[in-house]
């Protein structure tokens, strides 16, 4: 068996190499030009789900660009304008894993909330793609996951949910660190719903 197939937690891969190797779900992308257009999570994870270049799903978020905000409704807005239709399912209690709803809903998009010591929200959201790669290992594209510092790329879950948790505690200015998120909702395909 080659390295490639044993693949599970070995990120020395460069992202051609990932891509390449389909370490990076079939069908979906990196967008190039992260940097360039400054774009978070919303328009990043939208390109990386599209395989499209975050200029290409700024274009799809007519909002982002005056408010650098993103939704779920503007995201599914984005998906029913390129002829993929999605809907969004609330979660019931406070999930943390997207393997938890990967098995009925293989791929899609999840929105996190981050959570203070006294278990109060943070008022901003977070948005992430996922899907699995050929080996069937459930990735996670977040415009702030790194591998060999490129920012923007498709990782592990358990990689994740580490990298995640050190990020959010440089990006709140707040006097209270974040303490622990959860999975508010998922978008998923329609086709998903109703087959």
């Amino acid at each position: 068996m080659s390295r490639k197939e044993q693949y599970t937690d070995d990120y020395s891969f460069d992202l051609p190499t990932c891509y390449e190797e389909g370490i990076i779900p079939v069908g979906r992308g990196i967008p190039v030009d992260l940097l360039d257009t400054d774009a978070d999570c919303g328009p990043s994870s939208l390109a990386a789900y599209l395989n499209i270049s975050a200029a290409e799903a700024i274009g799809l978020l007519p909002l982002w660009k005056a408010r650098r905000r993103h939704s779920s409704k503007r995201t599914l807005d984005a998906l029913a304008s390129v002829g993929k239709p999605h809907v969004r399912i609330n979660l019931d209690g406070r999930i943390k894993s997207v393997r938890k709803v990967s098995n009925e809903y293989p791929a899609g998009f999840a929105e996190v909330r981050f959570l203070k010591r006294n278990r109060s929200e943070f008022s901003i959201r977070h948005i992430f793609a996922y899907d699995h790669n050929k080996y069937g290992k459930l990735m996670i594209y977040d415009n702030n996951a790194t591998i060999d510092d490129i920012r923007g790329a498709w990782i592990a879950e358990d990689a994740w949910s580490s990298q995640i948790l050190q990020w959010s505690q440089g990006f709140f200015h707040s006097p209270e660190p974040v303490a622990d998120y959860y999975l508010k909702h998922i978008l998923v395909p329609y086709r998903h719903i109703n087959s």
